[in-house]
């Protein structure tokens, strides 16, 4: 594979500017959250469980569709669920916790 690759440095830029300007296609990669594939794989996670789980860590969460997806489904069933994100792009995660609050 002869395809340049991005450094880091240039990756993080390229997703910062994604988070402060949308993607050029229009459509990012949350925009495939909350369909039916989504809402299966998370029903399986048992994310409404207290006893199962306490503590997410989100690598890669973007602008934090999927814990704003999981959290609203299951703040009266395990309002003590923790989400923690982590992303290469510190405006992704900015704009993730901005979701939250």
């Amino acid at each position: 594979d002869r395809r340049p690759t991005l450094s880091r440095s240039d990756a993080r830029d390229v997703y910062d500017r994604f988070a402060r300007v949308g993607h050029p296609g229009g459509k990012d990669a949350s925009s495939g959250y909350g369909g039916p594939a989504i809402r299966a794989l998370l029903s399986l996670a048992s994310f409404s469980d207290p006893n199962s789980v306490r503590i997410v860590l989100d690598f890669g969460c973007g602008q934090g569709k999927l814990p704003e997806l999981v959290l609203n489904d299951v703040k009266h069933t395990n309002p003590n669920l923790s989400w923690r994100c982590i992303d290469q792009s510190p405006v992704m995660v900015k704009k993730a916790k901005e979701k939250r609050e």
